[in-house]
């Protein structure tokens, strides 16, 4: 990756950042169920239960919970503030008052 040049508050130049430096916020390899799990949040447009997602995904949801779990320790999702958990995808890096 290449930077435009300039000057950092402590002096170094953006042509001192080295290459392939490491993104911040990257997310970590999803498993196959999580990926299933997060295309199936990202297709509804609201709020879904872990049954609704367990419905969609054709899983039953005591495998589907770590997953769902899993993503909203990732940021990928979010637990919305409902009586029945219900779970929402979110973009990383984007605060969501839902949590």
């Amino acid at each position: 990756m290449t930077y435009p040049t300039g000057i950092h508050n402590d002096g170094r130049t953006h042509s001192e950042i080295p290459d392939g430096a490491a993104e911040i916020g990257a997310p970590a390899a999803l498993t196959e169920q999580q990926k299933l799990v997060l295309d199936v949040l990202q297709s509804s447009t609201s709020g879904l239960t872990l049954q609704q997602i367990a419905s969609s995904a054709g899983c039953p949801a005591e495998q589907l919970g770590g997953a769902v779990e899993a993503l909203v320790e990732q940021g990928l999702a979010c637990r919305l503030n409902t009586i029945i958990p219900s779970y929402s995808p979110r973009y990383p890096g984007i605060r969501l008052y839902a949590d």
